[in-house]
């Protein structure tokens, strides 16, 4: 999955819990906000997909294909989409061929130099976008690292602090990591920084005597230190360089640093009780007036957001049970729909699971129960059985059918057509990005077909579990590719046909691999060969027609 598509998944997380916070900023424990900003910076950074039933992307897979339903006579084949068939381009270098033999245009250096000069052409021939989000990851960087070493040789030059209230305040809440007081002339407000070495620095003009506004301010920045708020900082910079590009993510960046300060003011006026909150509430407004130049990675007592930490803090009321259920069944719920992805291949894991346990219970009668889709194929229907372990496929092998072959032309044609249509429709518009994407994608095709590797046209399955005809089902397409060609000794090999490229990818590397064993080819001729055809990127959809029953087993 592209870094754009994660992008897109966590930014209805991020608009989530945006809406959830204007609603219930004042309502919820605001350590809720912070789980729930987690939530979406795990999304952000962490490639994980956990598919299930309740996501967003099944629910709404499971209205389309009601609404399908509905609009489409089960008998009545509706119309397929193509672009089954599709696939990103191939950066690959290209290498030069005779009567379908590779030839080695570099001179020299052996397999060294081609590995380097094919590294170097993947390298030119990165699109310009990735080139334009690199640029931006790397601003991004520079914008944080530098201003931390910026800020970092100015902590250097802070004295530390000789006061008795603060040394016998710093003696009564001992932590793990030794924190050190330190104070400065060339800061107006207080913060802390340091996440091994955690450093609170004042400003060298702070009112000594206010014992009171001294104590809050000490512990606000004790909280911070305590909850490791520092690296959670540098975790909201990682998340945002990497996502630049999205302006949700700026938008979590700014309201989960608010709610860092927020929650840490819940905390404090907590531990001070209710009569604290005027006291607490002076205090931010005292320091407010002092502004620090940017500081992003550092906890700061009040620089920003003011307004809404004094509201926060007039507002908040004792943490009770029906809060606390509250706020674990909205964090709960969130994680379920919009941290998990669409369901995928559940039931196979499961009747594995089944079918291993009743194995090693050597009980034949707890073997998975017996499951039984009907396969609608032309005028024919087919039974096929599945007991968890073993199939029992009753209709053609893949090799024995007539599969119809594109050609070139027809291929081309279908993409141009393809695309016209796309831009004229009105109904269920596409972004510009997925036209482009699907657009990519046929063309990557194209090459492929140019290059030799034969695409079937797809042959459309009704599949249900009922044996009768208006029983409930779906539809899916059945596909494959195949590819021929002449070796070094004129004779033609052919391979296929396979329901996947990743198989005829794999068959085609085995070929290589013992041509080269043989000394028909060279490694360098055999690797050339091959990178020409191999792509890594599949469709959702290219996945053996067993795999596709699985799927339709878990939904229907």
């Amino acid at each position: 999955m592209t870094l754009l598509i994660f992008s897109l998944k966590a930014s209805l997380l991020i608009l989530a819990v945006t809406v959830i916070r204007l609603f219930f900023i004042h309502r919820l424990p605001k350590k809720t906000f912070l789980a729930l900003w987690l939530l979406a910076v795990g999304r952000l950074l962490l490639p994980v997909n956990i598919p299930t039933r309740f996501s967003i992307g099944s629910i709404i897979d499971a209205l389309s294909k009601t609404l399908q339903r509905q609009a489409a006579p089960l008998d009545t084949p509706p119309l397929f989409s193509e672009s089954f068939f599709v696939n990103l381009p191939n950066y690959a270098a290209e290498a030069k061929w005779v009567d379908n033999i590779p030839v080695v245009i570099n001179q020299g250096g052996g397999q060294a130099a081609g590995f380097f000069s094919g590294i170097w052409e993947a390298i030119v021939a990165m699109p310009w976008y990735y080139w334009l989000w690199l640029a931006g990851l790397v601003a991004c960087m520079l914008f944080f690292v530098l201003t931390h070493l910026r800020c970092r040789a100015m902590y250097q030059t802070a004295l530390p602090v000789e006061n008795n209230f603060v040394q016998e305040w710093l003696d009564n809440h001992p932590v793990r990591r030794k924190v050190r007081i330190k104070q400065s002339d060339k800061i107006s407000a207080p913060f802390a920084y340091s996440i091994w070495w955690p450093v609170i620095l004042l400003p060298k003009d702070t009112n000594w005597q206010d014992e009171a506004q001294l104590s809050y301010i000490l512990a606000h920045e004790y909280v911070h230190i305590q909850r490791f708020d520092a690296c959670w900082k540098w975790i909201l910079a990682a998340a945002l360089a990497v996502h630049w590009f999205n302006p949700l993510v700026w938008l979590m960046y700014i309201l989960a640093n608010r709610d860092l300060e927020i929650s840490c003011d819940e905390t404090v006026v907590q531990k001070y009780g209710e009569s604290a909150k005027p006291g607490y509430a002076l205090t931010l407004i005292s320091i407010a007036e002092r502004r620090n130049r940017l500081m992003p990675l550092c906890n700061n007592f009040s620089k920003n957001y003011v307004e809404e930490r004094i509201l926060s803090i007039m507002r908040l009321k004792k943490t009770t049970l029906t809060s606390v259920l509250a706020a674990m069944v909205i964090v709960a719920g969130i994680a379920l729909v919009f941290a998990t992805s669409r369901i995928s291949e559940v039931l196979a894991a499961e009747t594995a699971t089944e079918a291993k346990n009743a194995v090693s219970e050597n009980d034949p009668g707890a073997a998975t129960e017996m499951r039984t889709l009907f396969v609608t194929k032309g005028a024919t229907t087919y039974e096929i059985t599945y007991d968890g372990v073993n199939w029992g496929l009753n209709m053609p092998a893949l090799e024995d059918i007539d599969w119809p072959w594109y050609t070139y032309e027809e291929f081309l044609e279908f993409v141009e057509s393809a695309q016209a249509e796309r831009q004229a429709a009105e109904s269920f518009p596409k972004s510009l990005i997925t036209v482009d994407k699907e657009s990519l994608k046929l063309e990557q095709t194209l090459a492929d077909i140019e290059n030799g590797i034969k695409v079937s046209k797809y042959q459309p399955l009704y599949v249900r579990k009922g044996s009768q005809t208006g029983a409930k089902g779906e539809w899916i397409v059945w596909y494959c590719f195949a590819y021929s060609f002449m070796d070094k000794a004129g004779n033609e090999v052919n391979l296929g046909p396979f329901e996947t490229r990743d198989q005829l990818f794999e068959n085609l590397k085995d070929y290589y691999e013992n041509e080269v064993a043989a000394g028909n080819l060279s490694h360098t001729e055999a690797d050339i060969a091959y990178k020409k055809l191999a792509h890594s990127i599949r469709n959702n959809d290219e996945i053996p027609l067993k795999d596709k029953l699985l799927n339709i087993l878990a939904n229907l």
